[in-house]
């Protein structure tokens, strides 16, 4: 019996092979925890970054902005002109000073691929046209 328990202690267990040069495998599994850090960080910034946009999307203030491209996927979309009283509907502005800057505001931030038509008669009053490419 007691040259069993002799023989138990003696040899190496198997699951984990003694490494033969110790310092190495420290240095190594350093390396691994300080990536692991790094790549703990790089993901609190990126939730730190989505929770500002929610944060921003929720507030009482407007991106025009952002709204502006939704507006320019939406005539291209439509494939026509929208004046300012279809763009208060569809983004259901209270005001019409709000749908004339954001149709100013997609003209200036996209001015290839849209144009600002002014009406002729009184009846009709100025809208965007999208000039782009059909896909």
């Amino acid at each position: 019996m007691n040259s069993v328990l002799i023989e138990l202690q003696s040899s190496e267990p198997a699951g984990y092979p003694l490494p033969s040069a110790p310092f190495d495998e420290i240095t190594f599994l350093k390396q691994e925890v300080s990536d692991v850090r790094y790549q703990q960080a790089l993901d609190r910034q990126r939730i730190a970054a989505l929770e500002l946009a929610l944060d921003a999307a929720n507030s009482g203030r407007r991106n025009y902005k952002v709204l502006a491209s939704k507006l320019l996927r939406e005539l291209h979309k439509r494939g026509t002109a929208m004046d300012y009283r279809d763009i208060r509907n569809f983004f259901h502005f209270s005001e019409d000073k709000e749908a004339y800057r954001l149709l100013h505001l997609t003209h200036k931030m996209y001015p290839g691929d849209t144009k600002i038509v002014n009406a002729s008669d009184k009846k009709h009053n100025i809208a965007i046209v999208y000039r782009g490419e059909r896909l």
